[in-house]
């Protein structure tokens, strides 16, 4: 294991907050794994025009609370083995937001068409850093700078992750929606996809 110490990657973000739903697109996770393996080659260009056609096909959610986006993970049911002691059977992965603009056509579009079913989150970094990325090429073309790497977050067990949707309505204050998604599942890699992707970069491909 080799972890970065430092301040580097020390940002606060704001994101994006896209639902893809799971039954049209069931290759989806395999799909951004796709994604990050086009990074990972340094066909850049490429995997951004391919984000850019998927997030086409999302549904973006719009004005969220800015704290709410929150996501997280604990061990599921651990049971006592006779040599190895606790063993973890799966983790509790859970994603939550809370949508502000809450309007009624908000609301009855997101209890009709999303409420129960299957989608997928895709979490966008909402502005772009500076980051180097290899090129593959030699010295002193082997590090190429983009002004425009963001993160891209996906939530979702394989076929899309069921997610509910609850309202709140008080008086003095606006109208919420919190739309939750939680699973269970072998691992975290199982239920969350989690890569960074210059977006002004080309293709630097052997």
């Amino acid at each position: 294991m080799a972890l970065t110490y430092g301040t580097e990657g020390i940002k606060q973000k704001d994101w994006k907050v896209w639902l893809l739903d799971g039954s049209s697109h069931p290759d989806h996770p395999a799909g951004m794994i796709g994604l990050k393996s086009a990074v990972d080659n340094k066909e850049y260009q490429s995997a951004f025009a391919e984000l850019e056609l998927r997030l086409s096909n999302s549904d973006h959610l719009g004005e969220c609370r800015k704290d709410s986006i929150s996501w997280s993970t604990e061990n599921g049911e651990v049971i006592e083995g006779n040599e190895v002691g606790e063993i973890v059977l799966g983790k509790n992965c859970s994603f939550t937001v809370e949508l502000i603009n809450a309007t009624a056509e908000n609301i009855n579009e997101l209890m009709s068409n999303f409420d129960g079913s299957r989608f997928f989150i895709i979490l966008e970094e909402l502005n772009g850093r500076t980051k180097n990325w290899e090129t593959g090429q030699a010295v002193p073309d082997d590090i190429v700078e983009s002004k425009d790497t963001h993160e891209i977050i996906v939530f979702g067990a394989v076929g899309g992750s069921n997610i509910y949707v609850s309202e709140s309505i008080t008086g003095g204050d606006i109208p919420r929606a919190t739309i939750t998604m939680n699973d269970v599942v072998p691992s975290v890699g199982d239920f969350r996809y989690r890569f960074e992707m210059p977006y002004d970069l080309d293709d630097y491909i052997d």
